[in-house]
């Protein structure tokens, strides 16, 4: 006997929610200072007090002149202090070797050379008979231990920049040195692992011009930007992949018509999809510009130009300028100084990132619209796999 069919109607369908979009790259807000603090939770950007002075500044995670170390010999540790934040103590008194090299005449740096998580990279350094050394410290702030040490390749190299990867595996080091004294002066970028503090490859940049460097975020962090990379005789911006040993894309753009004076800041979105280059002048009063040039973090495509004024002396920090995105990724925001009845007021600009095409993101994008602090992601109940995506922790 057969089974008798339902006459119910079917339950109506789940709905579903779509994120919000508005038209990709349309400025969603534009207003004062003083307003976008009252409104900033509702384009899910954290409520950031914008701009920095020595005193007061929120945003250790891009400034790092908030992060001081201070040499204890006696105890064989080292103190590192940091705004709003408890002093953390490192011992070396364990590290024989890093103990003999203390008592060789290094000196410690007071501005920690970089920070990334958990992670930061301490530099001590001697100069002797004109000649300098430098020795790289890998410590742990979470855990309070060395890591690691590793020395300079070779004697007299100055040290132009120094970053963690955004997965903790690397460090890249930008050295400016010449070979021998019949040799011009070189640019070179060595990458090291965190893990044994061993060199993983040397990529010759130029000779004439800084070179200045960011990773992407994406493929375990395989990948790096290098601003005036030397290329066919031509500085050029380019996608170079440490696991091929090659570069594998080149800015359509030329850099002759973007460069001039000033220096530059390169910083890739949260999902790594867009990479953002900024040349920053200063004029001789100390006015300051920013021309902010969006690109395919793919294959380096120019999408967006932008022209904002700063305000004066602003150079010193990147949080005067740097670009903020919001929580979940979507949207941008740009400082700039603008004229508003005679009287000069910052302003903040935010505009539309285009949609993601992958359905992972935009349910990433979802979930974290729906939250009022990205703290809270911790509170749900998911893998922790899937957290740390809504995270925009870089996938290993």
């Amino acid at each position: 006997m057969g089974q008798r069919l339902s006459t119910e109607e079917p339950p109506s369908q789940l709905k579903t929610l779509i994120p919000s979009y508005s038209p990709a790259w349309s400025l969603v807000y534009n207003d004062t200072l003083e307003n976008w603090q009252n409104v900033a939770g509702l384009y899910r950007f954290s409520d950031y007090p914008y701009g920095c002075t020595n005193r007061d500044c929120d945003r250790d995670a891009i400034c790092l002149k908030v992060a001081k170390a201070l040499h204890k010999k006696g105890a064989k540790s080292v103190e590192i202090q940091r705004y709003k934040q408890s002093t953390c103590v490192i011992s070396y008194a364990g590290d024989q070797e890093l103990c003999s090299k203390m008592t060789q005449g290094f000196s410690l740096s007071e501005m920690v050379a970089a920070i990334q998580g958990s992670l930061a990279i301490l530099i001590f350094y001697r100069w002797e008979k004109l000649q300098y050394d430098a020795i790289f410290v890998l410590i742990d702030l979470k855990t309070k231990v060395v890591l690691g040490h590793f020395e300079s390749p070779t004697i007299n190299m100055s040290i132009m920049e120094c970053k963690i990867s955004p997965d903790n595996s690397k460090i890249a080091i930008l050295f400016y040195f010449r070979e021998d004294n019949a040799s011009p002066f070189q640019y070179d970028l060595y990458i090291f692992s965190t893990k044994t503090c061993k060199v993983l490859d040397i990529i010759r940049c130029n000779t004439e011009v800084r070179p200045y460097v960011t990773f992407d975020p994406r493929y375990k962090s395989s990948r790096v930007a290098i601003v005036n990379f030397r290329v066919d005789g031509k500085d050029g911006l380019v996608l170079y992949c440490l696991e091929m040993k090659q570069v594998i894309a080149t800015s359509h753009v030329m850099l002759s018509i973007i460069y001039g004076g000033g220096y530059f800041c390169a910083n890739f979105s949260k999902d790594g999809h867009f990479l953002i280059l900024q040349k920053i002048s200063e004029s001789l009063h100390g006015h300051c510009y920013a021309d902010s040039y969006i690109f395919n973090a793919d294959n380096l495509k120019l999408l967006r130009h932008y022209y904002a004024n700063l305000q004066r002396f602003s150079t010193f920090c990147d949080s005067n300028y740097a670009p903020l995105f919001s929580n979940c990724g979507s949207r941008m925001c740009i400082l700039s100084e603008e004229v508003v009845q005679d009287e000069k007021k910052l302003h903040i600009s935010v505009y539309q990132l285009p949609r993601p095409v992958s359905l992972q993101e935009q349910c990433r994008i979802t979930i974290l619209q729906c939250l009022a602090d990205p703290e809270h992601v911790k509170k749900l109940p998911l893998p922790r796999s899937i957290k740390s995506f809504l995270s925009f922790t870089p996938q290993l």
